[in-house]
């Protein structure tokens, strides 16, 4: 969103619950995801910045499946921006904190 004047940025995050799972979305009004980089974006070391490591998107997956649920890029063609959602199961009663 690096492009868009402060005033015109937009960050929303949404929380739903389904039953035994939570999913967090959050998208944004920017450029979204280049159709080159949709490819490889969760995987290791893949950056579009000239700073970047590249590794953000592939722990926050590899946390994500290690808790048991999901990370994915949501496809929006008719929408300006990128949206992810995390989707994790809820805690059962007897899980330890």
């Amino acid at each position: 969103m690096e492009a868009l004047h402060p005033a015109e940025r937009r960050l929303e995050i949404a929380q739903t619950r389904t039953g035994d799972w939570v999913q967090l979305r959050v998208q944004d009004n920017g450029p979204g995801i280049a159709p080159e980089v949709r490819d490889r974006l969760f995987t290791p070391f893949a950056t579009t910045r000239s700073q970047g490591l590249g590794l953000g998107l592939t722990l926050s997956e590899s946390l994500a499946e290690s808790l048991g649920g999901h990370l994915r890029l949501i496809e929006r063609p008719a929408l300006r921006g990128a949206c992810f959602e995390l989707t994790l199961p809820l805690p059962t009663e007897h899980a330890q904190p």
